[in-house]
This record gives C-alpha cells, structure tokens and sequence, in this order.
C-alpha cells in the first residue's frame, strides 16, 4: 500500500474559480476484483452558498498562457506541475481538434504574469497539454468514443514561435469534441465515460494514423443498450503494478489500477467503475502522469 500523499493540490483549478480548501489524501484502497465499482472519496468539501458549482469554465479568447489552460501562471507552478524532467517538447491540443507542439524551452522563462505560447482560433480552448520526448506518440480521445493515435518526431514539427497558430490535429464528427490526450506508455489504455463506465483495451489494438484523420472506435457512447455509457471523458495509459489517480467535478478521488479491469477488446460494451452521485462526471488526473493531461478540462 503506498503512503498517503500529503495535501491535495488546488493548482488543477480554473483560472476563474477560488482554490478549493485543502485536505488530506486517503491512502490507496485495497485491489478489488474488476467487476465490482471502485470507491470514491471525497477529496475536498462541497462550495459554500454564492461560490461556483466546481464545474470548470472552458477557456474563451485567443491567447494561451503558458501553464494554464486559458489563464496567466506563475514560474513555480510552471516548474512543479507543468515540466517533465525528460520531455523536450509539449503538445497543446484544443476542444476542436487542433494541436500544436511546442518546444520546452519556450516556457523556461514564463514570468510570474505568463507568457504567450499559442494563439488558437476564436470559441476555442486548450483542453490538455501532453508533455511527450522526440518520438513519442500521442493518443487523442473525442467525446463520441473514437481515439486517435499519431506520430511525433519528424511528422510533428516543433513550432517556437508564440505568434503561430495551430494545425489540425483529428477530424471532427458533426457535434463531437476532443475531450483528453496522453502519450503511448505501459500496456493498456483505459477510457472512462462521463457515467463512470469505463474500459480498458491494449494498446496494439490503436493503429498509429496521420494527423487529422478521424482515428478509430475506442468506447461506445451508446451501449449498452438499457444503461448507455455516455460520451467519453477520460483516457489514460496503465502499467501492470501502477496506479492512477483521479478526480471528479464534485471533489472526490478515485484509484485505480490495471488489475481493475480486464483486457477487452474496442468497441465493446464498456463496464461499471466508478460510483459516481447525482450530476457528477470523472474530470482529470490528480497526479501528474507522464505524457497525461496536465491540469483539467
């Protein structure tokens, strides 16, 4: 059983929104056969009267600063959450499918105001930033269920200057968004829907694609049939031995780890995880993965 970690970081926070009050961090649960849901605990106490929901606010505007997804950071949150000891490059990926990939060194210097490193088109936000090495390939999930898995190196090339835009990173279906990224580590990739349904599928079964194509069926949104999954709202890459760690919009936890769920093939009917109350939905990762989203929607 690992040790408690010792407080709860309010940096995954929007912008916009008060810090949510500290507290301390349950230590992980016991493992558990994969059909039964993993527990969820609350992490941090519900907004008083007059505060906001805890729903994050999608970034609005043309400006991204560096280490936020549509705000201003300072140099210490930059170096603790938003660096990877051995990632060179980041890659910014937008709600509409666009991306750009940017080198490390444009952000060594953000300053306590923030520094602009992208500009991206108008009704549009950076929804994840994957930190990611010279090959890499990253994993793209859109909310409808299909995920996308591309190329980086030689087929991606580094943009440092603040002033470009972005380039089309995957095909949109009519009313579909991209709702998370990650890079291509470990063994499986687990996809968990809004409802808490989740399911875990190896990596071999993701064919590497050129960018902005529409990638392939990864979760159905729509079955099964009396309980449908939902759209898609988290992806993550696991290990055998490793555990993740997650939150929701209404301030809980949850664990998880690969001996959770067993090794299904795509497009199959997804399976219960996580038991989630009256309108809340799984919302990041709380622990900094390597080549996960950094921060939340």
């Amino acid at each position: 059983m690992s040790p408690p970690m010792e407080r709860c970081s309010a940096a995954a926070e929007a912008p916009s929104q008060p810090p949510l009050r500290p507290c301390n961090w349950l230590t992980r649960p016991p493992s558990r056969p994969w059909w039964r849901p993993v527990p969820i605990k609350p992490c941090c106490s519900s907004p008083k009267a007059g505060e906001p929901s805890g729903q994050p606010v999608r970034p609005s505007g043309v400006e991204i600063r560096a280490g936020t997804a549509g705000g201003r950071t300072g140099r210490r949150w930059h170096r603790r959450r938003f660096r990877r000891p051995d990632a060179p490059y980041y890659l910014l990926v937008t709600a509409g499918g666009f991306i750009k990939r940017i080198p490390a060194k444009t952000i060594e210097n953000a300053r306590a105001e923030g520094i602009v490193c992208c500009r991206v088109p108008e009704n549009d936000g950076i929804i994840a930033v994957v930190a990611h090495g010279e090959d890499d390939e990253i994993l793209i999930a859109k909310a409808q269920g299909k995920v996308l898995r591309i190329e980086t190196g030689a087929k991606l090339r580094p943009v440092p200057s603040a002033s470009a835009g972005t380039v089309s990173g995957v095909k949109l279906d009519p009313g579909d968004r991209v709702v998370d990224a990650t890079t291509v580590h470990g063994n499986s990739l687990l996809c968990v829907h809004s409802t808490g349904m989740a399911l875990a599928v190896a990596l071999d079964e993701y064919p590497v694609k050129g960018r902005g194509t529409g990638g392939v069926q990864s979760v159905l949104t729509d079955r099964p049939a009396k309980t449908p999954a939902g759209e898609l709202a988290l992806i993550t890459c696991q290990s055998p031995g490793s555990t993740v760690t997650g939150f929701t919009g209404r301030g809980t936890i949850f664990h998880v780890s690969e001996s959770d769920n067993p090794l299904l093939r795509r497009a199959t009917n997804s399976r219960g995880l996580l038991t989630l109350g009256p309108g809340d939905t799984p919302m990041g990762w709380a622990t900094p993965q390597w080549g996960g989203r950094i921060g939340h929607r």
